[in-house]
């Protein structure tokens, strides 16, 4: 990571590494290993606070190797925030995130996402009783498979210790 200003930092990440577990071995194709198949990840986030406001965001791409698919299987995630103080104790908070599936070939030999596509939007109020309590009231908006909307609403204590 790197921090351009005390208010602007971001980071980039990597790793990969064998995923498969040894119960699948009997399953693999004639030759091949569990180590022989990898997950790829690759990310970029960051943070930006300036006065009242805190924006932040992260976005991953992620590839999967397999044996049934000679190209894997792909997704990217992301979302991003932001956060305002209003008052001493009091915050406003707004969110959306989405993740999106690479398209693979079915049996009827249509291309179609290998996952169903999700878009979710969240707002919400905190009041910080103390440093170790947040009292929020939040609202989730959440689409599955660009289907209608859903709501979700709650009211949240968090207690860290």
């Amino acid at each position: 990571g790197y921090a351009f200003t005390p208010g602007l930092r971001m980071w980039l990440s990597a790793t990969r590494g064998a995923y498969f577990d040894r119960v699948v071995k009997p399953y693999l194709p004639a030759g091949k290993s569990v180590n022989d198949y990898y997950q790829n990840l690759w990310g970029v986030s960051g943070d930006w606070k300036v006065w009242r406001l805190s924006i932040m965001g992260e976005h991953w791409w992620n590839h999967w190797d397999t044996p049934v698919r000679e190209n894997g299987l792909d997704n990217r995630s992301y979302y991003v925030q932001a956060v305002y103080a209003l008052l001493p104790g009091w915050d406003v908070a707004g969110r959306y995130d989405a993740m999106r599936f690479n398209k693979v070939t079915n049996s009827a030999g249509e291309d179609v996402t290998w996952d169903a596509p999700v878009d979710r939007w969240e707002t919400g109020v905190n009041y910080h009783v103390s440093r170790e309590l947040v009292i929020k009231g939040v609202s989730q908006f959440t689409r599955i498979d660009n289907g209608d909307w859903h709501l979700i609403p709650a009211v949240q204590a968090s207690f860290s210790f």
